[in-house]
C-alpha cells in the first residue's frame, strides 16, 4: 500500500524535473551519474491497479525526465495521481 506522502513525492518529483529539459547539466560525470535516478512505483487503490515510473538521466549537453503512468492498462497523465491525493 502506497502512502499519502509518498503520492505528494511522485507529484513534487514531477513538479521539479518536468522543465529539466532546459537546465544545464552537471560538468562532471560523476555529478551527473549521482543526480540521476530510475524509480518505479506499483500499488492498487480502489481495485485500480497503478504503475508509475519516474526516470532523470543527464548526458553531456541535455538533462532528460520522462514519467509514465498507467492506470489498469491505460496510459494517463500526472492527474491521475493527483486525483488521489
Amino acid at each position: 500500500m502506497i502512502t499519502k506522502t509518498e503520492l505528494e513525492n511522485i507529484v513534487k518529483t514531477h513538479e521539479k524535473y518536468n522543465k529539466s529539459y532546459f537546465w544545464t547539466p552537471k560538468c562532471n560525470a560523476a555529478g551527473r551519474r549521482a543526480a540521476e535516478f530510475d524509480a518505479e512505483y506499483e500499488f492498487e487503490i480502489d481495485g485500480k491497479k497503478y504503475e508509475v515510473r519516474q526516470r532523470y538521466e543527464e548526458s553531456c549537453n541535455h538533462c532528460y525526465y520522462s514519467m509514465t503512468i498507467y492506470v489498469n492498462g491505460s496510459k494517463k497523465d500526472i492527474r491521475a495521481i493527483k486525483k488521489l491525493i
